[in-house]
């Protein structure tokens, strides 16, 4: 047997050599399509992602603006309702007591009953104010001067004629005074109308209301004026002590307060009592002529040109 004697192998493992075959990929790719398999294919993938709003700055800032405005808004109409158009709807008109007209009287009424000076009467600050009575319970008919500048008569003469003309009978009586207007003087336009420049017309300004309330007083000996003042919220009499003693020395402006002029080269004012009050006094020449001033219920500054004006508008019992 030779070395090349081909083999010959057992009938049952021969083969031909076109079954002979080589596995590669391409073949397996192609034998698994003819066996009904199916290629491997792409699956597209959804992904859901939230969606988030997001504001661009710009949108921000307006709509926050847009909120300030609105309430700046609102508080504006909500201040001009509560100021202005609720007091208006609810609030009364102050209108002068009926004791106080716009016509001179006839004849006077005394009140039967002393008057006394009222804790809660307050004037209305203002150069325009609605005059208020600090008398408790003020007389029904009270006389009215109107300072007028139609006459060639100075001020404080047509007051004082209009004093001593008074009715006979009316022995205790508010005076009510008026401008040509209607409307009430301050306490410092009262002052210079009858030429009685008493103090500075800043320490009236800046420490009492401006209304004031005058009065007078009659006897044997004449007519007697008198003025009642209040302090102005805040104010103390203690604080003004010092100041209001300044009012000693000047006669002159003192002696204008009278019905009728009084001259005074000196004034030595001695301490008195009134109902039980202190009050500062001093006598001038005519008899029953006399200044006293003090304080009452701790608010009111009364100055009176006879100590028994002063104590009938006080309440004397």
């Amino acid at each position: 047997m030779s070395a090349r004697s081909k083999l010959t192998l057992p009938s049952h493992l021969e083969t031909s050599a076109s079954e002979v075959r080589i596995r590669t990929m391409a073949s397996d790719i192609e034998l698994l399509g003819k066996s009904g398999g199916l290629l491997p294919r792409r699956m597209p993938i959804s992904v859901l992602v939230p969606s988030v709003a997001i504001s661009l700055p710009t949108k921000e800032k307006s709509s926050s603006l847009m909120i300030l405005v609105v309430i700046f808004a609102s508080a504006i109409v909500l201040f001009l309702l509560g100021f202005f158009i609720l007091p208006a709807l609810f609030t009364k008109k102050s209108t002068l007591p009926t004791s106080q007209n716009n016509s001179p009287i006839t004849s006077g009424n005394l009140p039967s009953v002393p008057v006394v000076l009222s804790e809660n009467n307050s004037a209305v600050p203002g150069t325009h104010f609605a005059h208020v009575s600090f008398f408790k319970n003020p007389s029904t008919d009270v006389p009215l001067f109107v300072f007028s500048t139609a006459t060639t008569t100075p001020s404080p003469d047509q007051y004082k004629i209009f004093l001593k003309n008074l009715p006979t009978n009316l022995i205790f009586s508010e005076i009510q005074i008026q401008k040509e207007d209607s409307s009430q003087p301050s306490w410092n336009e009262f002052l210079l109308l009858a030429n009685a420049n008493l103090l500075t017309p800043g320490f009236w300004k800046d420490n009492f209301e401006p209304d004031f309330t005058a009065f007078s007083y009659k006897d044997k000996n004449g007519i007697w004026p008198g003025y009642i003042l209040k302090l102005k919220e805040g104010k103390t009499l203690f604080l003004l002590q010092n100041e209001i003693l300044k009012l000693e020395s000047n006669p002159v402006a003192l002696g204008n307060l009278f019905a009728v002029a009084q001259n005074a080269s000196t004034t030595i004012f001695r301490d008195n009592q009134i109902l039980g009050q202190p009050v500062r006094t001093t006598a001038f020449g005519t008899k029953g002529a006399v200044i006293s001033y003090g304080w009452f219920l701790k608010n009111y500054f009364v100055i009176s040109t006879s100590e028994d004006g002063f104590r009938q508008a006080v309440g004397n019992p």
